[in-house]
């Protein structure tokens, strides 16, 4: 876990494994949903680190970093299984808990994770109640506890599993860091928590049509706050829950000789594979020398534009086939152009050639 060790890995592993059994009609079954996964991740730009390449959660050497910054919330779907257990006297809770939630990106997150992935969690709550005072000197019980558990993030058009990670975190009331002493014990823990996890991710080798998995890992810490009071919570649980999540990817680096002053000159445009047979992704190419960035714009033979790019930096994109409307695209002949940008700032374009998809 994010501050554990293997034997609670191996400890909380088996006790989902006993979940998943005692949930298996549920559908969020973790085995169902896997079931449904495509093997095509490529196919995206990216996949999850399910490789041994890809499981150490470190980056040797200078990694490239990205910026991550999440939104998590409201819950789409809701799994909540409490029950109230005894140590000698004390009276504790055990819970299992399973949640789907859309990833939602801030304006500084580099969009590693693509806007409205969908992140599913499995997780072990337990907790306890701590007797404190209010205003008026009343005793109210208050939640103190702990979650722990996997998560899997998909792809939100495709299916396709993207990053598979832990998550952990204390579960409690706010935290308000001028307390004073008699009061501390019931403003401590926050609701926090973090987030580890795998990805791969596919860059374009610049100048070649070739590309490069290259293994990611992700650290994150999670702040969460939800609106069911404490007296209710083996009841109905964290219903109304919503996290902000901010954190790195830290990529292996790709090193790529770049020459700022060299003029922009493309000697070949390319879309390869061209005609598309399978679900490959499609690489388009601005092959030459001083090109900065590219853009890319797929229209039908109607000129109606059905997938257009960001400007990229690289002289290289990979498509996964999937338009702006999150659709995949059917069989048929399209028309595309490419523009290139150079250092300096000038542009120079493709003329229209056509991609046939044949799958």
């Amino acid at each position: 876990m994010c501050c554990g060790d293997k034997n609670e890995e191996k400890e909380l592993n088996a006790q989902l494994s006993e979940l998943d059994e005692a949930e298996s009609e549920s559908n969020l079954s973790r085995r169902s949903l896997l079931k449904t996964v495509s093997a095509g991740a490529i196919a995206l730009g990216i996949a999850a680190g399910a490789s041994s390449e890809a499981q150490a959660h470190n980056v040797r050497g200078c990694p490239e970093i990205s910026r991550l910054s999440w939104d998590l919330g409201p819950l789409q779907q809701y799994e909540w299984k409490c029950e109230p257990c005894k140590c000698n006297q004390q009276e504790n809770f055990v819970a299992s808990w399973r949640f789907r939630t859309p990833i939602k990106l801030s304006t500084c997150d580099e969009k590693i994770i693509p806007d409205n992935s969908i992140l599913l969690a499995s997780l072990r709550v337990v907790w306890t109640y701590n007797n404190c005072q209010d205003g008026a000197g009343a005793v109210i019980k208050k939640v103190v506890g702990r979650y722990e558990g996997f998560f899997d993030i998909f792809h939100p058009t495709a299916g396709v599993k993207l990053a598979h990670g832990e998550m952990m975190g204390t579960w409690g009331f706010d935290t308000e860091l001028d307390a004073t002493p008699e009061n501390r014990c019931c403003a401590f823990p926050h609701d926090e928590g973090c987030l580890r996890g795998t990805l791969g991710k596919f860059v374009a080798i610049p100048g070649t049509n070739r590309v490069r998995r290259v293994p990611c890992v992700f650290h994150a810490t999670l702040t969460s706050r939800s609106d069911i009071r404490d007296d209710q919570f083996c009841e109905l649980g964290p219903k109304g829950w919503i996290a902000r999540v901010n954190g790195t990817i830290e990529c292996r680096c790709l090193e790529i000789a770049i020459n700022p002053n060299a003029e922009l000159q493309v000697n070949q445009w390319q879309a390869t594979p061209n005609p598309l047979e399978s679900a490959a992704p499609i690489t388009f190419l601005a092959q030459g020398q001083g090109v900065n960035e590219i853009q890319i714009v797929v229209t039908s033979l109607a000129g109606l534009k059905v997938f257009e790019s960001e400007q990229i930096k690289g002289n290289s994109l990979i498509w996964n086939g999937v338009d702006n409307h999150g659709k995949t695209l059917t069989n048929g002949v399209y028309l595309y152009k490419i523009t290139a940008r150079g250092y300096d700032g000038k542009t120079v374009q493709s003329q229209l050639q056509k991609l046939i998809v044949k799958r």
